[in-house]
């Protein structure tokens, strides 16, 4: 959890006034600026890995030869955007009660 905390939630502060970022969802907290980042890098990513995309632009652009690393790359970045997502609908969780 610390590592996490370090990595993940202190890069993405919340000022002193941040009740328009942590919004109750079911009934939990949950910080909308992680879960943003962290749903448009999945899917951004997810159509970059899944899908010819990404080969068609670096086809149309003449770096073909970067192609057989994409893998090594887009994997673990969907992972990290994942993880970042989980964080966003996760952070917050043991208070339930919305800030007044």
């Amino acid at each position: 959890g610390r590592l996490l905390r370090v990595l993940f939630v202190w890069r993405c502060a919340l000022p002193a006034d941040s009740s328009e970022r942590i919004v109750l969802h079911e009934g939990r907290r949950v910080n909308r600026r992680l879960v943003k980042i962290g749903g448009i890098g999945s899917v951004v990513t997810a159509l970059c890995c899944f899908t010819p995309v990404l080969v068609w632009l670096a086809a149309g652009l003449g770096v073909s030869a970067v192609l057989g690393y994409l893998d090594l790359v887009l994997l673990p970045l969907l992972g990290v955007f994942l993880l970042v997502l989980l964080v966003g609908l996760f952070r917050g969780r043991g208070n339930t009660r919305p800030r007044t």
